[in-house]
């Protein structure tokens, strides 16, 4: 016996799966990790695998094929995966199973605004204007089939799909393909019966008819703009000619022509005739008065002198008898007259001092010998037209269908009353004309005349220095100087 292998002095011959001095031990077989995929139980003289799921065999070391079942549709491919499997789908199907029929527009294949028509693993796109190519990326050059006619030359629009053809002389259309005449009696261009020229570019050129003016001739000429018509005449513009219409007194074309109401020799007796702005005045020979000098006269019943100053009748006159320190066929005359020299401009009214003369200056003019002519335009008195400043007035230019002094009045004819201090309104054919009161002009008898105005009137009616005061109409009375 050997001692070694049986220290006991005996030796146990153990059965299988069991080990040790008595075979008191049972052997592990699991210890060496049979199980490949799995879970190993140890059993005597054996062990048992308990296999992961997706696999099998004594000692799991088998993977389940999952394309057992072959799910997978037309004609597609299983891939085994492990407790899966995965359909590898032919071109133009798509899904889990390769089931459905594959959306070949998904992606968006046709570009520049295109659309696109699925097809059986393919697609079509159909291009917008001005694209082509599979996908319709590529840009056509509408210029290249020639599309403009006539030697036109074609020029590619950066619009993708359109050109434009620049057309030679005398054509016309979106290819030049039709013929053009500039000056077509059909569409006549040249307005108010002018004259239309074709010019070598193509373009045209009307000749005028006096009167019009413009590209087309399309405008009317207003003759009246340059205010032709003087003395305040009104102006009436027509076809390449005006028509003024003269205030009172004044005649002529263009109202440049004083009436001259002395031509009749109205005033009696050798009188002296006036002639003055629609009227006249009689300077009386002495010993005649009236408005014709019709009537004779007792100078001296009168008392013509100044002051109380005794006069003495005599043939056709008087003498007065002044008192010391006057003189003149009055007795108005204190000393030298410094006003005979007129000094006072633009109508002033001048007074007589010692050695000196005030002049009283009309509105619109200051300065010592009223020499100073206001602006009146300063305070825009014309409501419709453009102001034009005058000689001690304003005149306004009145736009289309306003009128008197001041444009405020639309023209209406009578039936809006518009006349100021007339006598009565006279209609006529698409007008009217106010007739005036005395001592009142203009087209709506608006203006007063100023009876003072006038250096005639101050020199023979106002004496010893009186100054003559305006009054309504024609009538005036003398205020003396203080």
């Amino acid at each position: 016996m050997n001692l070694e292998m049986s220290p006991l002095g005996y030796q146990c011959p153990c059965g299988k799966g069991f080990a040790g001095p008595h075979c008191e031990i049972n052997v592990n077989e699991c210890s060496s990790s049979p199980c490949l995929h799995g879970y190993c139980y140890d059993m005597v003289n054996g062990f048992s695998c308990l296999c992961k799921p997706g696999f099998a065999g004594l000692r799991c070391e088998q993977d389940i094929d999952d394309c057992i079942l072959n799910a997978c549709e037309h004609n597609s491919t299983c891939k085994d995966l492990h407790l899966s499997y995965q359909c590898v789908c032919l071109a133009g199907w798509e899904g889990s199973f390769c089931e459905q029929e594959s959306n070949d527009c998904k992606m968006n294949p046709c570009k520049n605004n295109s659309t696109c028509t699925d097809l059986y693993n393919s697609y079509r796109c159909e291009c917008t204007p001005g694209w082509t190519g599979q996908n319709c990326s590529e840009e056509i050059n509408e210029c290249d089939s020639d599309p403009c006619m006539n030697g036109a030359l074609c020029h590619e629009s950066s619009i993708p799909g359109h050109f434009v053809c620049l057309c030679p002389p005398f054509y016309t259309g979106k290819f030049c393909h039709q013929h053009y005449n500039p000056c077509d009696p059909l569409s006549d261009p040249c307005r108010n019966n002018s004259t239309c020229l074709t010019l070598v570019d193509g373009n045209h050129y009307c000749v005028c008819r006096e009167g019009f003016e413009g590209e087309h001739c399309e405008i009317n000429v207003n003759e009246c703009f340059s205010l032709p018509c003087q003395n305040y005449g009104d102006c009436e513009d027509g076809v390449n000619n005006f028509r003024c219409i003269c205030r009172p007194g004044f005649s002529g074309p263009l109202c440049d022509l004083d009436t001259n109401e002395c031509s009749s020799r109205p005033c009696k007796n050798n009188g002296t005739c006036v002639d003055l702005s629609n009227r006249f005045m009689c300077i009386c020979e002495p010993g005649y008065h009236g408005s014709l000098c019709e009537l004779d006269m007792n100078e001296c019943e009168i008392s013509p002198c100044l002051d109380g100053e005794d006069s003495v009748s005599r043939t056709g006159g008087y003498n007065c008898l002044c008192a010391p320190g006057y003189t003149g066929i009055n007795c108005n005359e204190v000393n030298i007259d410094e006003g005979l020299s007129k000094p006072c401009l633009h109508y002033g009214a001048g007074t007589d001092g010692i050695n000196h003369c005030t002049c009283d200056c009309k509105s619109s003019f200051s300065g010592t010998h009223c020499e100073a002519n206001a602006n009146d335009c300063l305070s825009n008195p014309c409501l419709h037209g453009r102001c034009i400043d005058l000689i001690i007035e304003y005149q306004c230019s009145c736009v289309t269908e306003w009128t008197s002094s001041r444009c405020e009045i639309k023209i209406n004819n009578c039936t809006s009353n518009l006349s100021i201090n007339e006598d009565f309104c006279q209609k006529s054919v698409d007008d009217f004309t106010c007739i005036c009161l005395s001592g009142y002009i203009r087209a709506y008898c608006e203006i007063h005349i100023d009876g003072c105005a006038e250096p005639e009137l101050n020199l023979v009616l106002c004496l010893n220095g009186s100054i003559c005061v305006d009054g309504p109409g024609h009538m005036f009375y003398c205020r003396a100087y203080l």
